[in-house]
C-alpha cells in the first residue's frame, strides 16, 4: 500500500497544517515536513531566511527545521521545492496555540453570546484559525482537510468561540500575530484524544486499544485523525474543554487526563508546553459533577505547567452548551499571559495550597488569594464539613487574608462547591476569579 501510494506521487506533499495565511510559532525552531519521491532532495526557505534541505527517505518522509525567527506582521512566502514547488504565501510568524475538546470548545461564535456583536467586531488579520475536519482512524494520518483563514465578519462566526476569545485577548496584550488550531469534535470523550502508543502501554487501558475500531468514540481514534497530522507543528501550547462526556468516571479521568496531556508533549517532542485546562461549569446531570472538577484538578496537577480554568460562576443549570464563551475565553488568556507569557498578573482564581485541621477547626490556605473575599459581599457560602467521614453538614467559614477558617470540634474533612450545581460558591479573589471547587480529608477517600 505505501509504495503504491508514493508510486503516485507527483510532487511533493505537505499536510494541510501548510497553506496561505499560515501563523509560524515565534522564537523556536520551525518544522516542516512531508512527503516526496524517496531520495529526492527537498529545499525550504522562508522568504528573508536561509534555506534548509532534507532528502527523503526510503519512505518517502522528509524534514526540516528552519531557523527561529521573531514575531513578525511581515507577510512572507514559504517555498518548498523538489521536482516540483510549493508556495504558501501571507505567511505570518507569532503565537500557536492548539484549541481541543468536545462541544464547549467547538462551539462556534454564532452559537454564542452576542453573536451579531462579536462577528462586527471580528475584523483582524493578524488573528487567525484553521479548522481540522471531524474525522476517525485506527492508525496516525499525515494530512486532513482544512485551511487557514483570517479573522473577518465573513468567516469568524464559525470558529471556536473560546479559542476566539482567547486569541484575542492574547492578540491584545501581546501584539503579535496568534494563530489557533481547532481540532475538535462535539459529545466525544477523553480516550479517542489519548495517544493509542501511550494507552498500550497502561494495562488497564491496554484491551481498549487492542478492541480499537475508527468511531468518535474509539481510543486513539481522534489522536490518529485529528491531532498525529498536526505533529510537529511549531506552536505555544494546548487549550482544552472536554469532560461532560466523562462526567460519570471521575476516577477514570483522573488517570487518563494526564496521561493525555503528557501524550501530547511526548510526541511533539517540545518539551512540557503549557496545557490550559477548563474545569466543567455548573449543570444538573448525574451528581457526580464535584468528582470529575476534581480529577480535572488532580489531571492538571499531575501533568504540570498546566491551568485550571474554573467557570463555577458561568454555567447554565439548565443547558450543557454556556452561552457566555467570552469569559472562558478571557480566563484562558489570562491564565497564558501570566503563566507562559510572564505578566505580572494572577492566573486564576483562589487555589488551596494546604489544609490543617485542629481539635477545633479547619485552615484552608490558598494560593492566588490576593484580596480574598465574596463576590457578594456576604458570608463565604457551599463550605461543608464532616465529622464522623460518611455524613456532611452546612458550615461557617470566615476569611482573613489568605487563609479560610470554618470552626468546629473533630472536623476530619472539609468541602467547598461540592455538587452539579454550587449556586452559593462566592469566594474570589481582587479580581473576581472564583475560587476552585476542592475537598480535603485526615483520611483516604
Amino acid at each position: 500500500m505505501i509504495p503504491l501510494l508514493f508510486a503516485a506521487l507527483t510532487g511533493i506533499e505537505l499536510p494541510a497544517i501548510f497553506s496561505d495565511h499560515m501563523v509560524l510559532q515565534r522564537d523556536q525552531a520551525i518544522p516542516v515536513w512531508g512527503r516526496a519521491t524517496p531520495g529526492e532532495v527537498v529545499t525550504v526557505r522562508l522568504e528573508g531566511s536561509p534555506a534548509r534541505r532534507d532528502r527523503a527517505d526510503t519512505d518517502g518522509h522528509w524534514r526540516v527545521d528552519l531557523p527561529a525567527e521573531p514575531a513578525s506582521t511581515n507577510p512572507r512566502v514559504l517555498r518548498i521545492e523538489g521536482r516540483s514547488v510549493q508556495t504558501f504565501k501571507d505567511v505570518l510568524v507569532g503565537e500557536v496555540w492548539i484549541c481541543s475538546g468536545q462541544s464547549n470548545m467547538e462551539w462556534s461564535i454564532l452559537q454564542s453570546k452576542d453573536a451579531q456583536l462579536e462577528i462586527e467586531a471580528s475584523e483582524d488579520p493578524w488573528l487567525r484559525h484553521i479548522k481540522v475536519n471531524r474525522a476517525t482512524a485506527t492508525e496516525g494520518q499525515f494530512t486532513f482537510a482544512g485551511a487557514w483563514e483570517l479573522s473577518s465578519p465573513k468567516v469568524a462566526g464559525n470558529w471556536t468561540a473560546v479559542g476566539t476569545h482567547f486569541g484575542r485577548k492574547l492578540r491584545r496584550e501581546l501584539g503579535v500575530p496568534v494563530g489557533l488550531i481547532n481540532t475538535t469534535w462535539g459529545g466525544t470523550r477523553i480516550e479517542p484524544w489519548c495517544d493509542p502508543s501511550a494507552l498500550a502501554q497502561k494495562p488497564t487501558f491496554a484491551e481498549l486499544v487492542e478492541s480499537r475500531r475508527a468511531d468518535p468514540q474509539a481510543p486513539g481514534a481522534l489522536f490518529d485523525a485529528m491531532v498525529h497530522p498536526l505533529i510537529p507543528y511549531g506552536m505555544r501550547g494546548a487549550v482544552w474543554y472536554q469532560g461532560e462526556s466523562n462526567a460519570g468516571e471521575p476516577e477514570r479521568y483522573r488517570e487518563l487526563l494526564p496521561l493525555m496531556i503528557r501524550s501530547w508533549r511526548e510526541a511533539w517532542g517540545q518539551g512540557d508546553f503549557p496545557f490550559g485546562v477548563v474545569q466543567l461549569a455548573p449543570f444538573e446531570s448525574n451528581g457526580r459533577w464535584a468528582e470529575l472538577r476534581e480529577a480535572q484538578d488532580f489531571g492538571a496537577r499531575a501533568a504540570g505547567n498546566a491551568g485550571l480554568i474554573v467557570l463555577l460562576d458561568v454555567g447554565n443549570p439548565t443547558d450543557i452548551h454556556p452561552a457566555d464563551k467570552q469569559t472562558v475565553g478571557q480566563r484562558l488568556g489570562r491564565w497564558a499571559l501570566a503563566e507562559t507569557y510572564g505578566r505580572n498578573i494572577l492566573p486564576s482564581g483562589p487555589k488551596v495550597r494546604s489544609v490543617t485541621f485542629t481539635e477545633s477547626s479547619c485552615v484552608v490556605q490558598l494560593d492566588h488569594a490576593v484580596g480574598l473575599g465574596t463576590r457578594d459581599g456576604t458570608a463565604p457560602g457551599e463550605f461543608e464539613v464532616s465529622i464522623d467521614k460518611r455524613s456532611w453538614q452546612a458550615a461557617e467559614a470566615t476569611i482573613a487574608g489568605n487563609q479560610i477558617t470554618i470552626s468546629g470540634n473533630g472536623i476530619v474533612a472539609v468541602r467547598y462547591a461540592w455538587s452539579d450545581v454550587p449556586v452559593d460558591a462566592n469566594v474570589v479573589n481582587a479580581d473576581g476569579l472564583p475560587m476552585a471547587p476542592f475537598r480535603r480529608a485526615k483520611f483516604e477517600w
